[in-house]
């Protein structure tokens, strides 16, 4: 029979060496999170950006019609909704209501409300 003695040595780290290691990770970690919160809030502000975009074309295209009208669009997976509403106290107005809402849950993203002369009449 062969006698294998054989020492093997663990060597343990202290508590200072763990809590240290231990904030380094943490530190890390916190780093991507705020990297990634960035990232989230600019594609975020880029989509607010956009859906401002076509409330305003919408609205230069709606402010020629002359009548009150309503109209549903939906562009880029984004409803939009149109409303020209003539005021019955003060006639030479009109009202033009624009705004955006998210096609599933019904959540307003974002309205844009103009007055404008009523020029026909």
């Amino acid at each position: 029979m062969i006698n294998r003695s054989s020492h093997i040595t663990l060597r343990a780290s202290t508590l200072v060496e763990v809590l240290i290691a231990l904030l380094i990770i943490m530190s890390v970690f916190a780093a991507g999170m705020v990297i990634f919160a960035n990232i989230n809030k600019a594609s975020r502000s880029q989509t607010q950006q956009q859906i401002k975009m076509q409330l305003k074309d919408l609205q230069k295209e709606y402010e020629k019609y002359p009548v009150a009208t309503e109209e549903h669009i939906i562009r880029d997976s984004i409803a939009y909704t149109i409303r020209i509403v003539t005021s019955q106290d003060y006639p030479r107005l009109k009202r033009i209501t624009a705004s955006a809402r998210h096609p599933h849950n019904d959540l307003i993203l974002d309205s844009l409300v103009v007055l404008k002369e009523n020029r026909d009449e």
